[in-house]
């Protein structure tokens, strides 16, 4: 199943023809849905960057600009001899530490996630390469993207979820527990799925970029 099929599909389903200009809608109400609850081994990426005194705009030397593509962490680490994983903690106990017993620029322990930026605690004392492990956002769908790898292979999602998010628009309240009942087993599915591929002892290897 391709976008264009989709959009087919789903106007049969809802016997609507007038409904041309809305599908997108729903499709779109779903998609922004599965970026919230889907997390799948195929969404996983990892990037390097150099961390040092120059690694922000404003010379603060502990910040980095996350991906574009961001959605989720997975894990941060700097590739030391041996590589040291950071330990998350909240943007409040960041400045706790900053401001207490970490002043002293040395090798960074901590990160923390602010706006569309890492920040790590204490500041690097010389530069680091850091290696960021996320999830990707989903792709979505669009005349120029008529496909993904989630539509392929689990098209129920996609049709339970624009389904599912159609019924207000069509007052449609009697269809709402059944469309999402069906719609959240797919989900769950996708997402058990990945947990089940990532523990059967096959290798999973994250893209790799330079820098991002």
């Amino acid at each position: 199943m391709n976008y264009t099929e989709l959009k087919a599909f789903l106007a049969s389903e809802l016997n609507r023809q007038d409904l041309a200009g809305s599908i997108p809608t729903f499709i779109a109400l779903a998609e922004a849905d599965m970026g919230r609850k889907i997390r799948h081994r195929k969404m996983i990426a990892r990037s390097t960057n150099v961390l040092d005194e120059t690694a922000d705009d404003s010379g603060g030397g502990y910040h980095l600009s996350l991906p574009d593509d961001f959605a989720q962490a997975k894990n941060v680490q700097l590739n030391v001899e041996p590589a040291v994983t950071l330990q998350y903690v909240t943007l409040e106990m960041a400045d706790l530490l900053r401001g207490g017993n970490y002043q002293v620029p040395s090798q960074p322990i901590y990160y923390t996630i602010v706006g569309d930026q890492l920040e790590f605690v204490p500041m690097p004392d010389t530069p680091y390469q850091v290696e960021l492990t996320y999830y990707e956002k989903l792709e979505t769908l669009s005349d120029a993207v008529p496909t993904t790898w989630l539509l392929e292979q689990h098209p129920d999602v996609y049709l339970y979820g624009a389904l599912l998010h159609s019924a207000p628009f069509l007052k449609n309240d009697e269809r709402v527990p059944v469309w999402d009942g069906l719609y959240q087993r797919a989900v769950e599915a996708v997402n058990f799925e990945s947990d089940r591929s990532e523990v059967s002892g096959a290798t999973l290897i994250a893209r790799t970029r330079t820098k991002w």
